[in-house]
């Protein structure tokens, strides 16, 4: 008699164990956008954008690059997707780079390109249909952060159309 007492409870807590274990929802897979870094503004080296949907996230701070020197901002990121290298870069040419939006639309003083070594298509922005904008959210000249977010539409002849939105960068850059 004396052992049903502690039984009791036992099996009264296996149950409950039990019910909540069927309440559990299995993780649910992430979606495109949740697989993008989050906005920072902290120079911790990320970029990801979604290209055409699909989100194209860069690994580690290898894989990244900013640099601001003699009037000329140029940002670089690389995706190796199965043995082939995707890169995304943004040239800007400004005496006075500041937070702000940039529009990318033509060759000579803002653009972004993007070389597609799966495919061997190279997009650029041309100022008629292939155009985007960069926005820089911080630029601070003293802890060397540049960080921002971008969209753009590129096309190529014989290439898919890119259409990538919800880009975002944060990272150190050097002078």
């Amino acid at each position: 008699m004396k052992n049903i007492k502690y039984l009791v409870p036992f099996v009264a807590g296996l149950l409950l164990m039990g019910i909540s274990d069927c309440d559990r929802k299995e993780p649910q897979p992430k979606t495109e956008l949740e697989k993008l870094p989050p906005p920072t503004q902290e120079g911790k080296y990320t970029f990801g954008c979604l290209v055409n949907g699909k989100a194209w996230v860069t690994e580690n701070s290898l894989d990244v690059s900013a640099t601001y020197q003699f009037d000329f901002l140029n940002i670089g990121a690389s995706v190796n997707n199965d043995f082939f290298i995707q890169t995304i870069l943004f040239h800007i040419v400004s005496s006075n780079l500041t937070e702000g939006k940039y529009y990318l639309n033509n060759n000579t003083t803002s653009l972004v390109e993007v070389l597609d070594g799966r495919t061997n298509c190279e997009y650029i922005t041309d100022g008629i249909e292939n155009i985007g904008e960069l926005n820089v959210t911080k630029f601070d000249r003293n802890k060397l952060i540049i960080s921002g977010t971008f969209k753009f539409m590129l096309e190529a002849s014989g290439c898919t159309r890119l259409e990538v939105t919800e880009g975002r960068f944060d990272l150190k850059f050097t002078p």
